[in-house]
Order: structure tokens, then sequence, then C-alpha cells
């Protein structure tokens, strides 16, 4: 079902600057964001009183005051040195589509069904669907909630930066770290998860029936036999996923930066970032279920912060530009830029639902020895075991569950040019400028070069499939066909290509 809602923001801000004295200078001001939403969900009483929140609550009204202040010192020295710096809180994106939910899935509006046998044909007339089988059987309602909680994103960010000319060629070299605390975020929990029905060999909480468990039901592409997932949930309803606060997550950023400003016909800069981000949840996607899903853990419903999805752990960048006055006042210029980083980071899953709780995004235990698990056959155990020797990861994390985005895709390298020329205006005082940009030339040079390789969205990578719980307690794998890295190339990003510009001033 479509969502018909409005939502405004009303925004107020004030800042002042307060120039101490001729070194130091202090900005401080503050911003006041309120959301206003139009409309309220469509009330579902059932589902409200079944899960114990209101489904027709939203952000409305849920102010965000966010205090920043900011200084600039400039030392009495030789050489242009200077240190700045600033702290405040901050509303990131505004969180949109992730409150139609509760529009879309009211319970009411539309009824959910699930068949996986008893329909011998299909029709192709989709008036005549219904007509398959006896509407009201098997029939459940999926319903979303907001927390009273929930307010639009929010982070605190600190930064503390130092600039130095240096007294060789003009050089400026700067340091910084910046610093980001999550004041306000979002995940996601089931709240149809029903109680477990059994704790796994690592302490994973088990949701499977009993036929879930039984390794007999399971064969090696993971698929079961007459198991069901949530084997306690409430059966009038299939899911019920509420939006909650959470305050877990930040990151640390460190920079070091050289540069050349321009003198006579050379431009030059280096710099490298490390990173660190942790986060509760991705985000990754625009429906709660998927958002529930696309996040790798140990436990259904877990709050637990780990290492970001998006995270760039070290970039290296560059850039060189050569200028030059090849028609009397007309610029050329010619510039190439560089990136080179640490590939994003993955997690190390199974490649099915291995706790039952109906998702497939269940981090990997690695067993501690060859007896540590049952496999299904001799060859699918020695398969296994060769496959984990030859990870790096695996190999050396033995009889541990495998932490979310523990490891990285290969490195990136990735180089870029710029040509430009100025041109003469059609009028005194006017200039045009055309550009050719020739993106991920390396591409261009050789096919193999500029390709980004990584695990496939959401960055898991799954190993091995849940084939049940042996009488013992131990896991019973089924080792088939692991997930492999593969080329990434979303819009064309492993790939070369060229592009032109045009600009008229006057």
């Amino acid at each position: 079902m479509a969502a018909n809602w409005g939502l405004d923001n009303l925004g107020m801000f004030v800042q002042d600057t307060w120039s101490v004295n001729y070194n130091l200078t202090f900005t401080y001001g503050l911003r006041i964001d309120t959301p206003n939403v139009d409309q309220a969900p469509i009330y579902n009483e059932a589902a409200s009183t079944a899960f114990g929140y209101d489904n027709s609550t939203t952000i409305d009204g849920e102010e965000l005051f966010q205090p920043r202040f900011g200084f600039n010192y400039n030392f009495d020295t030789e050489r242009a040195t200077q240190m700045r710096g600033g702290l405040g809180l901050f509303q990131g994106a505004s969180a949109t589509v992730w409150l139609s939910n509760p529009y879309s899935n009211n319970g009411l509006s539309y009824t959910d069904y699930f068949f996986s046998s008893g329909i011998t044909r299909f029709d192709p007339d989709p008036a005549d669907q219904l007509g398959l089988f006896t509407p009201g059987a098997g029939a459940t309602q999926s319903i979303d909630f907001i927390d009273p909680e929930l307010a639009q994103p929010a982070v605190w960010k600190a930064n503390l930066a130092f600039d130095h000319e240096l007294p060789w060629w003009g050089m400026v070299a700067t340091a910084e770290v910046i610093l980001t605390q999550v004041e306000e975020g979002i995940y996601y929990e089931q709240l149809n998860l029903g109680s477990p029905t059994a704790v796994g060999q690592d302490g994973r909480m088990i949701y499977w029936n009993a036929n879930g468990r039984n390794p007999a039901n399971w064969n090696q592409n993971g698929a079961g036999t007459s198991v069901t997932a949530r084997a306690n949930r409430l059966s009038a309803y299939n899911d019920a996923i509420i939006a909650k606060s959470t305050s877990k997550g930040g990151g640390e950023q460190f920079t070091v930066s050289l540069m050349k400003p321009y003198e006579d016909a050379w431009f030059w800069q280096v710099a490298y970032t490390y990173t660190e981000a942790d986060e509760v949840s991705p985000l990754t996607s625009s429906t709660s279920s998927s958002q529930l899903g696309n996040v790798a853990v140990f436990q259904a419903n877990e709050e637990v912060s780990a290492r970001s999805n998006y995270l760039i752990k070290d970039r290296f960048s560059g850039a060189v530009s050569y200028r030059h006055f090849f028609f009397d006042d007309l610029k050329t210029e010619f510039s190439v830029f560089y990136e080179g980083r640490r590939g994003k980071p993955y997690s190390y899953t199974f490649d099915n639902d291995a706790n039952g709780d109906g998702r497939l995004n269940d981090l990997l235990y690695i067993p501690a020895n060859i007896d540590d698990v049952q496999f299904g056959s001799t060859a699918e155990r020695d398969a296994f075991w060769a496959y984990v020797q030859s990870n790096e990861y695996l190999r050396n994390h033995l009889g541990e569950v495998a932490e979310r985005n523990a490891d990285f895709d290969a490195w990136v390298n990735n180089f870029d040019v710029r040509i430009s020329q100025e041109l003469p205006g059609f009028f005194a005082g006017n200039k045009a400028e055309i550009w050719l940009d020739i993106l991920n030339i390396g591409n261009m040079i050789d096919e193999d070069w500029g390709v980004i390789e990584e695990v496939g969205f959401p960055s898991m990578r799954g190993i091995v499939e849940y084939g049940g719980i042996a009488a013992n307690g131990q896991y019973v794998y089924r080792f088939n066909t692991p997930d492999e890295p593969r080329v990434y190339d979303d819009r064309g990003v492993s790939r070369w290509a060229l592009q032109v510009g045009f600009r008229y001033s006057f």
C-alpha cells in the first residue's frame, strides 16, 4: 500500500561571532528543528493491544535543540599557523521514507497470505488470484510501529585541526581529528518474534519449531521441509516491526595532509585519512523488513554497535595540477587525481536462516575443530575445513562467532584525469571554459585496472548452510558453495568513462 502523508520541518537558527582579539575568534549558535506530521497512520486497536505500542504514533513535535560552538586561533609566528575546532549537535539526514512504514503496514489495509504448498496451478489473471485458495485461510497482518521516544537522527560532532605553513616552497601541513557520537539513531526490532525454542551450542537463541531443529529435514542447499520460523509468534500476525531509538554508535577520524598551493605552474596535494566508525543499523533500505534483515546479528533483535557498513578505514588521496597560458590570458590546465582505499567491510554469515527468526542475517559460528560440529557428509566436512584453512580470518578465529563487518574487501585504486581550457567570451570581461574528464583512466588502459571487487549487498558473505541441531546439541552444517566477492559496477564505477563540461562566466 502507498503511504500518503506529509512531513514539514520548522527550523530556527541564531549565530554570532565574537572577535576576542587579533588572534582569537569564537563562533557560537543554536538551532532548533521541529518536525510536523500532518496526519497519523490508521489506528489498529487489536495490534496495538497485542504488541504494547500505539501504531498511530509519529515523530510530530519532537523538537531537537542543537547548540554549536567553534573557534579559530592564529598564532603570532613567522609563518602562518592556526588552530581551529568546534563542538556541536547536528541533525542528520531526515528520516522520511523510514517513517512511512506505519502508514503502509497498518495491518488493516491489506492482508498477507503465505503458501508453500497446496496450490497446484498458476492463474495469470490478477482478478482471479484469490480463486486459487480459500480467502481467510492462512491470512495474517503485518504492522509497523514507531517508538514514542524516536526523533530525527542527530549526532554530536567535535573537531580539532592545526594548519602550519612550512619553510619549504610555501607548503601547508594540516592535521585534523574528528570525533562523533550518536545522540539519536534508529534501529529495528521484530515484536512478533515469539519465545525461543532452544539455545544453540554457541549461545544463540533458536526460534525454529521441532522440525526446523531436526537435521533430517534439511538438504545441502539449506532448504527445509515442514520447518517453521518464529514458531511461538502470534499466529494472527506476520511481521510486527518497530523503529526504535538508540544512542549507540560513533566514530573517530584522523587526517594528515600536505599541500603546495599554486606557485607559477604547479599545484599538488597528498593526504591520508584513518577512520573507525560503528553503528547499530546501517539503514540500508526503505522498508522495515529489509532494515531488520540487512544487519548481520548474533542474537535476534540485539541492539549492538559494530563496525559500520560504510566505513573507509584507510584512504590515501593525491592530486597534481599543471597550468600554462598557451593563448594569451587563457588558462590551460592538466590535473590528475588519485584515490587508494581499503575495501569495504563485510560479515561472515550462514547462507540461510540459522536461528529461525525469519531473516538470513546470522553471524557465522566458526567451529573450534573438525569435530566441533557435524556435517551432512564427509565430503562436505572436508570441503568446509579446506575452505576455512584457506581464509585468514576464519582460521584465526576458530571457536568464535564471527564479528560483524570483521573482514575487508580488496584494496581499491583509482585515477581520474581532467583537461580544461579557457576560451574567450562573447563580450568584454566574459570567459568560457570547456573541460574533459577521464574517469577511472586506468581501466581505459587495462581492463583489469580500476575494478572494484567486493562482497555483494548487504555486505554479508554466506559460508555454510544451517542444517539443524544434532541430538548432542551440535550444529549440523551443510556445505555448498560459499559466497565470493564479485565485480561491483553500480553506475559503472568499475569502468572508465568520459564526460565533457562547459561553463560560461559573465
